[in-house]
């Protein structure tokens, strides 16, 4: 896409690419676990363009297998020894889905990351 292109965007789709952009930047900087960034990311498919939203499904899928485990905030309202028991597969997934995850989020980067 072309500067000229991106200044024409509308505020939503602008935003959009902002929120994609830079959760994949805290991914590949290590910010933000493969799991976070797949429940940030995986929504924005929707909004996103086709080449974009066709990343995304890696996000989707991602977070499609790993729903069931407590990763952010929803962490506050688990019980601390259920959160112990948790802990081993959530580790396990990040380790899993890391690769894939990185690869796609580089892609995504590619796409947006336009200079100014």
């Amino acid at each position: 896409m072309s500067e000229r292109d991106n200044k024409q965007l509308s505020g939503r789709e602008a935003n959009v690419r902002f929120q994609i952009l830079d959760a994949a930047k805290q991914l590949v900087a290590g910010q933000l676990g493969v799991i976070a960034a797949a429940r940030q990311l995986s929504p924005l498919r929707h909004e996103a363009e086709p080449q974009v939203a066709e990343v995304l499904l890696t996000f989707a899928g991602i977070d499609s297998e790993t729903d069931a485990l407590p990763v952010g905030k929803v962490r506050e309202a688990w019980n601390p020894e259920a959160l112990k028991r948790k802990d081993h597969e959530i580790a396990e997934a990040e380790q899993f889905y890391r690769d894939s995850a990185m690869n796609a989020a580089a892609e995504l980067i590619r796409l947006l990351d336009v200079p100014s």
